[in-house]
């Protein structure tokens, strides 16, 4: 199977943005709370790429509130093996489809990302192509499964490193953007890294710690 990930559409004769799909989606939306299942539903056939952002969005904040990256890390993890194995459209289990936070929280951190978006927004754009066929969408399923079930784990500041990547890997097949690809895989690499070393140092030190209160 081939993954599908739709061309944005135009709006008032412009090309619509990744930030104009998520304001609507969220306009669309008038309850006190929303869950994962609500921000599937109202995104659609809208793309893997599109739902991966959304809910990375408040692991991109800094400071974010307690137990994001896990429960959100969770569903982005679901869905890049989705992606990684072809499925056409994403499916996530109830007890994933039914986490729910203030619709109001939400909403306030797209108001904090929505700058970093609109300025990356400007830059994106179709180009080098061979890294943006359909098989090599197998391969950033991987890598973003890979991060995704990193990020969910509680490694100390390894959430925003890994975020970033993630976003910007996602944003890269919502455009088409190889450049973008490229870069945010090499990034990865970087940022996993980064939390090997963490848990790497936290494991010693718990070893250490350990040896010394029992001997």
């Amino acid at each position: 199977m081939t993954p599908f990930i739709p061309e944005a559409a135009n709006t008032n004769g412009r090309r619509k943005t990744i930030s104009d799909i998520f304001r609507e989606a969220l306009d669309a939306h008038n309850q006190p709370s929303i869950s994962i299942g609500d921000i599937a539903d109202i995104l659609g056939p809208r793309g893997y790429g599109v739902l991966i952002v959304f809910l990375n969005l408040p692991n991109l904040i800094p400071a974010p509130l307690p137990g994001l990256s896990t429960i959100f890390g969770i569903p982005i993890a679901l869905i890049a093996l989705q992606l990684m194995l072809g499925f056409k459209t994403p499916w996530l289990p109830g007890i994933v489809r039914n986490r729910a936070l203030p619709t109001d929280k939400i909403r306030s951190l797209f108001d904090r990302a929505e700058p970093y978006l609109d300025k990356l927004e400007r830059y994106l754009k179709p180009r080098w192509f061979p890294f943006t066929a359909r098989w090599t969408w197998h391969f950033y399923g991987l890598m973003m499964l890979i991060m995704a079930g990193v990020m969910a784990l509680p490694i100390p500041l390894g959430n925003l490193v890994l975020a970033v990547p993630i976003t910007v890997m996602a944003i890269g097949l919502i455009e088409r953007d190889g450049l973008l690809l490229v870069a945010s895989s090499i990034f990865g690499y970087f940022a996993l890294g980064w939390n090997l070393a963490i848990a790497g140092g936290i494991f010693y030190a718990i070893w250490e710690g350990a040896h010394a209160l029992f001997n």
